[in-house]
């Protein structure tokens, strides 16, 4: 199954849940990026990162006990549908925000 249209998507998506795993996990993940820069097509780089999120989602335990597709399938296409949102409106809502914090300290 493919996961993501790009490379770009792969790391913004995985990157999302980097606080759900542990420090070393942490660590290995950052490692595959970096390793994923010395490969020049989408497909290996996709594939580098891929082969250690799955060794980290062990650490995840509804992707252990609901299997890492059927994980990742329904996770991933949460997180897809949340950053369109936050890309399509985050400008938005920051402006706001920034508005409130303003009226506030009036």
């Amino acid at each position: 199954m493919k996961w993501f249209r790009n490379y770009e998507e792969c790391e913004q998506i995985t990157r999302t849940f980097m606080d759900s795993f542990s420090e070393l996990s942490q660590t290995r993940m950052e490692q595959s990026y970096n390793a994923a820069g010395q490969y020049h097509d989408d497909y290996s780089k996709i594939w580098r990162v891929m082969q250690t999120f799955q060794k980290c989602l062990w650490e995840i335990e509804e992707a252990v006990e609901n299997g890492f597709h059927k994980w990742m399938k329904t996770n991933f296409e949460l997180r897809k549908e949340a950053i369109e949102y936050h890309n399509s409106n985050g400008n938005d809502f920051y402006g706001k925000n920034k508005k409130i914090e303003q009226i506030s300290e009036a």
